[in-house]
């Protein structure tokens, strides 16, 4: 079908001069000469002429960006001196005064070939206008060329622009009305020196808070490019030698730092007039104060909250404690009422029990027969409980001979002593060997207590240590075990007095308070002290049997009353107040520990 419509012969690609190719192309093409790609054929079109061609598109354009080249630009190239080439505006001889540092290295290129073609000495359009004046001019126009095709030189010139303002404005001429539009342009024009492109510029009112903050952050820290070597007072190649040489560039190195400077300080200046006077700042830092204050606020109900949640645990506590105590205190309150009661009981049934025998006259006529059983009596009533007693009334009352009371008394006396016997050993075997006492233990404790005698310094703690270093087989033993093992052993020690004993002899015995009373049936030697009034005789320990008569003398003759009692007790018995205390203290433990 192809060949029979389009024959043999290959198709050619056309490209019509209207239509959306033709702009398509068109376009490309501007591109690859670095302009504009705007829309390219609007009020290009002419009645009764084709479509531009390029060359023309171009011509309209430089025409529309390049200086108008009129009989004033003429005038002033007549003007110009290839001597004081520095002092002269590169960008007006080159006609870019419009572009200046925006100029393209193609639009430099270009204006340079039109001032070749119009102002060239030999051949040029206004040769014959411009006369001897056209080769200073040319000069003039290829110096300017040849400055701004060099990167470095034309960075130089830029950095000294004349067309630059240096000046910025003052406090007093900013206010919140004009602050945009006062110090919007200056920092676009400053714009231009930052080596970073493109440059954040100063905004308006609306902007973000973080294209502020990085605004004031990047030009607080401005990276300028900006260099002044274009003022330099001496060419450092007009130097005779390298010495000259490195001379002259030394001086022109420290002209420019000063220049630097100079110029670092008026962009430190500018950023910091522009943040004092920037009323979004001002709004920003009124949002943060209030964020202050509403975390501050937050922080405080929190703290409240929470002191509020302690109080009320707090609260809480002290009310179940409150509970707790008020039910100690109802159940110690019955307690105590029963225990009253059963003292009430067991008074009664003691009361019976020698109503009893004093009805049947103790079951004798003899006095010391009487006693035996008046002894027996008591202390049933002191060690038996309420069933005892019942019991003992019982069969009391049923007895009318002497010889089967005595013997009915003496069986349960012994019956109790067995029973106290039997209590001991047990307690000294929790207190012994089942504690983890050995024999061997229990003897070094013995003998270190005798080393290091009440009133020691840190006694128990060198016992301890004794028994530990002598002892090493063993568990090692705390202060605390020590201790309690010692008191154990000092309750052993303790024996029931003889009733056999003789007569007339003086026999201390201590009262439910403490209070030593003297006796005529009991004795005394240099080891045990004085017997209470159950039969509890006291080890003497360090102290002698002058010392423990002294100390129960002075005990009932200086009253409780007095403040110095136990200082007076000390002087008596020639030992010290603490002594004194842990003697009545030790003595106290071991009556309680007997009943």
């Amino acid at each position: 079908m192809q060949v029979a419509i389009y024959g043999f012969q290959n198709r050619i690609k056309r490209i019509e001069d209207a239509g959306i190719a033709y702009e398509l192309n068109l376009i490309l093409d501007r591109l690859a000469l670095g302009l504009s790609p705007e829309p390219v054929l609007k009020n290009y079109r002419r009645a009764g002429k084709d479509s531009p061609t390029l060359e023309e598109l171009e011509a309209e354009e430089d025409e529309a960006l390049f200086d108008e080249d009129c009989d004033g630009y003429r005038k002033f190239l007549s003007k110009l001196c290839p001597k004081t080439w520095r002092e002269q505006d590169h960008y007006k001889v080159l006609g870019l005064s419009k572009l200046r540092y925006r100029a393209t290295p193609g639009q430099i290129k270009t204006a340079y070939r039109q001032k070749v073609l119009r102002y060239h000495p030999d051949k040029g359009k206004y040769k014959e206008q411009l006369g001897v004046q056209g080769n200073d001019a040319f000069s003039c126009i290829q110096k300017a060329y040849e400055l701004m095709c060099e990167e470095d030189k034309r960075r130089s010139y830029d950095s000294i622009d004349p067309d630059f303002e240096e000046e910025t404005p003052t406090a007093s001429e900013i206010n919140t009305k004009n602050f945009f539009t006062k110090l919007g342009p200056v920092f676009e024009a400053n714009a231009r020196f930052s080596k970073v492109q493109p440059a954040p510029l100063l905004g308006d009112i609306n902007a973000s808070r973080s294209d502020v903050e990085h605004f004031y952050e990047f030009w607080y820290s401005f990276p300028s490019w900006r260099e002044f070597s274009y003022l330099d007072a001496e060419d450092k190649s007009k130097g005779e030698d390298r010495y000259e040489r490195r001379e002259i560039e030394k001086q022109n190195k420290i002209e420019r730092e000063k220049l630097r400077k100079q110029d670092s300080k008026r962009i430190s200046n500018l950023i910091h007039l522009a943040y004092d006077k920037d009323p979004r700042i001002v709004i920003f830092k009124k949002e943060d104060k209030q964020k202050k204050e509403d975390e501050k606020e937050r922080k405080r109900l929190e703290k409240q909250k929470r002191e509020d949640e302690r109080r009320a645990v707090e609260l809480e506590e002290e009310r179940k404690k409150a509970e707790e105590e008020e039910k100690v205190k109802e159940e110690k309150k019955k307690a105590d009422k029963a225990r009253q009661a059963e003292k009430k009981v067991t008074a009664a049934k003691r009361k019976k029990l020698r109503e009893v025998a004093a009805n049947a006259e103790y079951w004798t006529k003899h006095s010391g027969s009487k006693l035996v059983v008046m002894e027996h009596i008591e202390r049933i009533c002191i060690a038996g409980n309420n069933d005892q007693l019942d019991e003992m009334t019982e069969k009391l009352a049923g007895l009318t001979v002497y010889d089967e009371v005595v013997e009915l008394l003496t069986n349960r006396t012994k019956k109790d002593a067995t029973q106290k016997v039997a209590k001991k050993e047990t307690s000294e075997v929790i207190g012994g060997k089942e504690s983890g006492w050995t024999d061997e233990q229990i003897s070094l404790l013995v003998k270190a207590a005798n080393i290091f005698p009440a009133g020691t310094s840190r006694r128990w703690a060198q016992v301890t240590s004794y028994i530990n270093d002598h002892h090493r087989d063993g568990v090692p033993k705390t202060e605390k075990e020590v201790i309690k093992q010692a008191k154990l052993q000092a309750a052993q020690v303790v024996a029931p007095v003889d009733a056999s004993k003789t007569q007339g002899q003086k026999e201390t015995t201590f009262n439910s308070n403490g209070a030593p009373v003297t006796s005529s049936n009991s004795t005394t030697n240099a080891t045990v002290a004085p017997a209470s009034s159950n039969g509890t005789s006291i080890p003497l320990d360090d102290w002698n049997t002058d010392e423990q008569m002294n100390f129960e003398n002075a005990l009932k003759t200086i009253p409780a009353s007095d403040p110095k009692r136990w200082e007076k007790i000390g002087e008596a018995t020639g030992k010290t107040k603490k002594e004194c205390i842990q003697r009545y203290k030790k003595i106290v433990e071991m009556l309680k520990a007997r009943k």
